[in-house]
């Protein structure tokens, strides 16, 4: 665009976790007609690039402090801005933490000859065991990718899964219930006793429900 304006040419998942924004509300448009236009960190470092002064790291908080993280940019020789966010020492410290609760329950969900799947409060699969992959089909490289719930769960089963998955924003709301499982090849499994429970975990910062699933 023109002096002073920005467009957002690309918006990836790490993205619309750390902002909390749908990709498709931003790609496309001015700063200005999104969430970013009354950004100041994110204005005050768009204006150190363009200018080619101050700082290429910009802290969120008005305080200065690192709470929050930085946002850090970089200018590309297409003429294209890329801004990143960077974790503060306190999102480090949480980190740590997340990792180490992480490793404890992966080990003990290893140890189970149960189906056992992790499912952040958007629907994406951010764990699967062994057994689960077995059972389903999946790989590791499948998570990667990306694996969400309609990749699992029956069509008809998606609406009371996703209420299922916002109660975990109201604890001690997180029911039993039973659901039909699809396989990667699209295929049923036997219907399965799925037990939710709140994991105590967040990925990317939302909270994270653990499903222990037997098969009938």
């Amino acid at each position: 665009g023109g002096a002073g304006e920005f467009f957002i040419n690309d918006f990836n998942f790490r993205a619309e976790d750390v902002e909390q924004l749908d990709h498709n509300d931003v790609i496309g448009k001015e700063i200005g007609e999104t969430p970013f236009g009354e950004n100041q960190a994110f204005l005050t470092l768009l204006e150190n690039i363009e200018s080619g002064e101050g700082p290429l790291k910009v802290p969120l908080s008005a305080d200065g402090s690192d709470d929050n993280g930085y946002y850090t940019g970089l200018l590309l020789s297409s003429g294209d801005i890329v801004i990143t966010w960077e974790p503060g020492q306190l999102q480090k410290d949480k980190e740590q933490e997340i990792l180490r609760q992480s490793i404890v329950f992966e080990t003990f969900a290893e140890l189970l000859p149960e189906m056992i799947m992790e499912i952040d409060t958007r629907g994406h699969v951010t764990f699967m065991n062994t057994q689960g992959m077995l059972t389903l089909g999946f790989d590791n490289n499948d998570l990667t990718k990306g694996v969400s719930l309609p990749d699992l769960f029956m069509p008809e089963d998606l609406d009371r899964l996703m209420n299922e998955l916002s109660d975990l924003l109201k604890p001690g709301q997180i029911t039993f219930d039973e659901y039909v499982l699809i396989n990667k090849q699209k295929r049923r499994v036997s219907v399965v006793s799925c037990r939710p429970y709140n994991s105590q975990k967040q990925g990317d910062g939302l909270p994270v429900c653990a499903y222990r699933c037997q098969q009938a």
